[in-house]
């Protein structure tokens, strides 16, 4: 039988475990470029049509493990991480999407810069005094000084139906939604396109809304192209937490 500590709630569900590891938030992303519109036409041959985007920059204590990046979702916008790459020690790029006003073909033609937070590991603490939990090597479970414990409020899912937002003050989303490709090989002779399509968090209503990140066309010289596979939907999950003590 193993020992550590756990703190459970009325339901006795475990709330904190010594053997697990709280997330914090490590900081908020600074605009680093864009936002960039969409361009492009989505009949027209490679790159299509294109989503516009923008990029943050995120800098931490290296000491720190980057894990997971968080957006805010804004009422009336379609919202998503793109992408987090890692530029160096301590600091994070995060690409992320929120617009809204769409097109006929539904890509969002008004693009706007979005509050987006890197949140990972603290390893050791910092000097001072303060309650923390550790674990059996050495490292942190738990900072107790830190504010913004990433604690979820409601579940996101693009698989579920409709999720009720629930009554937080400002409504940051955790994960990703998915998307799915489909191939055309019958556009027209020697021709074929690829439709590309991802969601996004939304709050026009409850639930989550979809965008087109990209429509593009490839033409070939042979009678039969080459393709990759074909996907339905792309089902994912996330979590809705409360944004308003975050930086």
């Amino acid at each position: 039988m193993s020992y550590g500590l756990q703190i459970k709630n009325p339901g006795q569900q475990v709330v904190i475990n010594a053997s697990g590891r709280g997330l914090y938030c490590l900081g908020k992303g600074t605009l680093i470029s864009g936002p960039t519109q969409v361009s492009g036409l989505a009949t027209g041959s490679h790159p299509g049509r294109r989503s516009g985007s923008s990029v943050y920059r995120v800098t931490f204590d290296p000491t720190m493990t980057p894990v997971i990046a968080a957006i805010d979702v804004r009422q009336g916008f379609r919202s998503r991480i793109l992408g987090m790459s890692v530029v160096s020690a301590g600091q994070v790029n995060i690409s992320a999407y929120c617009g809204n006003a769409a097109d006929g073909d539904n890509f969002d033609t008004n693009q706007v810069a979005v509050d987006v937070w890197l949140f990972g590991f603290i390893n050791t603490m910092p000097s001072g005094y303060g309650l923390a939990i550790y674990r059996a090597d050495g490292s942190v479970a738990y900072d107790l000084t830190k504010p913004n414990i990433l604690l979820p409020r409601s579940r996101l899912s693009t698989q579920f139906g409709n999720v009720t937002f629930p009554g937080v003050t400002r409504t940051v989303a955790i994960g990703n939604p998915g998307g799915f490709r489909q191939f055309d090989r019958f556009v027209s002779a020697n021709s074929w396109s690829l439709l590309k399509q991802q969601y996004a968090w939304g709050r026009n209503d409850t639930s989550f809304l979809k965008l087109f990140y990209s429509t593009q066309q490839f033409r070939y010289n042979n009678t039969e192209p080459q393709y990759g596979n074909e996907g339905a939907d792309d089902f994912s999950n996330g979590f809705i937490i409360e944004g308003a003590g975050l930086p």
